[in-house]
């Protein structure tokens, strides 16, 4: 049994042995034959797919942003705290608009014209046994009589616009530039002089002013409007008081031509739909030291006026109630803007010599604003009245004859104060730069008058002019103040010029010489001598006031002892002593 077992394992065993022997040739033969080996392509793995953001394309600052960036230096304008800003009330007004034609009466002609055989014979029935008929909403309709240049400007302009007379401010222009090689540095200032024909029962003094009214808002500039509001011009607009169409509206009743004010920009912002320049609108509104810059650099330094902010800020778009609310004012009159506010001129002549018409002086508004950089030229600005009436009066100063006058809406403006003394003897003290010696033009036209009437019976008192101005083209009424010296009507005269290099530059500079002081510090102190001064507010009025200061300092009886700043509060309340009685008077303007 042991012995059957043992043999079965060894034939077991032999088996597998043969097995593996078997196994090991197979493998050999292998190995001999070549294996051909197939290269792994590894393919990378798919990417992801992301959806590509929406990529929204820059847009480029509008004009008034690159401006303001260029003023304040900075890329970014800062948020304004609502404190600085206007105070608004939530607007309720909403016009009634149809198209349904309005019962209003046509529309006056631009420029109402009369007869030249009427200048001298006007004659108005309202004005008998009434105060005044003629006011700011009913001014009176006056012809433009005769009209000159003061300054030496030559008259080859107004021969041009006279050409032209569908385009007379582009003659105007292109005869008279202010920059490239035709420029004239006299071109830039134009003092005009107006005769303009009064009714019976118009009374003024010497002294007094004239409001006048705007001309319409000119069509081009109506049209602009138009298209910005997208508002039908034929649509018929409904007031408690009547009604008008929006294009009378824009041109007669609402002012778009002057410079808007802090809280109509703050107004405006409401109505930007980007925030950036929404945010800009309301730092000009703000009352922080630069919103206060900006304002000054872009509305001021550029002229920016009413309708023209959407084309600075795009995205603001008023409406038609909006700019009502602003500036509407219903009027009846077509032949002017009675929603500007009216100029006020100085009267220049004397109803003692002129009693059928008054005269009046102005400088014609002309400039060029700064550019900045390449994305705004300058731009040329005229005054809305002066600018108009020089374009107006063209035919007047070119010396061509027409059969009508164009006429102006006047009304009076007397002055309760600014007026020439009763006594005739009294000294009087004149100072007016520029345009304002306007007035004293008509006090010694009156004064000479006056003298002749009363046949010399009363000494007329000494007065003495201080005028001022750039360059002899600037010099006014030089014939008639040589006139008045050589008829003993204007005793001392003083003229000085800013612009030829002298040291003295203005006409407190003269004032202050030894002995011009000192007959000015005895005229006030012990001849009950008056002081007038007309002119410019912001500079020449204070540098004036500061001049008679320093000269009652110098040389008044002030019957201080002490030092000299003691001695210049004495001087200061001698000034304004004068002023309580009268006698330091001032018409100013900013």
């Amino acid at each position: 049994r042991v012995v059957l077992e043992l043999a079965a394992q060894g034939d077991g065993g032999d088996n597998k042995k043969e097995e593996k022997c078997e196994e090991k040739e197979e493998e050999e033969k292998k190995e001999d034959v070549p294996v051909r080996r197939v290269p792994v392509v590894r393919r990378a793995p798919a990417p992801k797919v992301r959806a590509r953001p929406t990529v929204t394309p820059a847009v480029e600052p509008s004009r008034g942003m690159l401006i303001l960036q260029s003023l304040s230096k900075l890329k970014s304008l800062p948020t304004v705290p609502s404190s600085t800003l206007p105070t608004l009330v939530q607007s309720t007004l909403a016009l009634s608009l149809s198209d349904t034609p309005a019962a209003a009466a046509a529309v006056a002609p631009v420029v109402d014209i009369v007869p030249t055989d009427r200048t001298d014979t006007i004659s108005t029935d309202a004005a008998q046994g009434s105060e005044c008929p003629w006011t700011f909403e009913t001014p009176y309709k006056a012809p433009i009589v005769a009209a000159r240049y003061l300054t030496q400007t030559p008259v080859t302009a107004a021969q041009s616009a006279t050409q032209n007379p569908t385009n007379p401010l582009t003659a105007f222009h292109n005869a008279m530039p202010l920059h490239g090689p035709n420029y004239q540095p006299e071109n830039e200032k134009r003092v005009l002089e107006l005769t303009i024909g009064i009714p019976d029962g118009w009374e003024y003094q010497p002294g007094d002013s004239i409001g006048m009214l705007s001309p319409p808002n000119p069509t081009s500039v109506v049209d602009t409007l138009l298209t910005q509001l997208k508002a039908n011009p034929a649509a018929v607009i409904a007031l408690e008081e009547g009604e008008l169409t929006v294009r009378d509206a824009l041109t007669y009743a609402l002012d778009i031509v002057t410079l808007p004010k802090k809280r109509e920009l703050a107004m405006l912002a409401n109505c930007t739909s980007d925030k950036k320049e929404a945010n800009a609108l309301r730092l000009l509104a703000s009352k922080t030291p630069l919103g206060s810059k900006l304002y000054d650099g872009l509305i001021v330094g550029q002229h920016i006026s009413l309708h023209e902010i959407p084309e600075y800020f795009p995205t603001c778009q008023p409406t038609l109630d909006l700019l009502w609310e602003m500036r509407g004012k219903n009027t009846e009159l077509r032949d002017v803007n009675a929603a500007n506010t009216p100029r006020y001129y100085s009267v220049s002549s004397s109803p003692l010599v002129q009693p059928k018409t008054v005269q009046v002086c102005f400088a014609v508004v002309d400039y060029l604003t700064p550019e900045f950089g390449d994305f705004t030229a300058q731009r040329r600005i005229g005054g809305v009245i002066t600018a108009h009436l020089e374009t107006l009066v063209a035919p007047l100063l070119a010396g061509k004859e027409f059969a009508c006058v164009p006429t102006v809406s006047i009304f009076p403006k007397p002055t309760e104060e600014f007026h020439l003394p009763v006594d005739l003897a009294q000294p009087l003290i004149l100072v007016g730069p520029g345009t304002g010696v306007a007035p004293f033009h008509g006090f010694l036209s009156h004064r000479a008058a006056q003298r002749t009437q009363t046949l010399d019976q009363q000494q007329l008192g000494p007065m003495e002019l201080f005028f001022g101005c750039r360059t002899s083209h600037d010099e006014l009424f030089s014939t008639e103040i040589t006139h008045f010296q050589t008829e003993g009507v204007l005793t001392h005269y003083h003229q000085v010029h800013s612009r030829t290099g002298n040291d003295e530059k203005y006409v407190q500079h003269v004032m202050l010489r030894e002995e011009i002081g000192k007959r000015l510090v005895q005229s006030v102190t012990q001849e009950n001598g008056c002081v007038y001064i007309c002119g410019d507010g912001n500079h020449m009025g204070k540098d004036v006031q500061e001049a008679f200061v320093t000269l009652l300092t110098r040389y008044g009886d002030l019957k201080v002892e002490g030092n000299d700043e003691e001695k210049e509060v004495a001087a200061r309340s001698c000034l304004e002593n004068l002023k309580s009685e009268k006698r330091f008077l001032l018409d100013i303007w900013s």
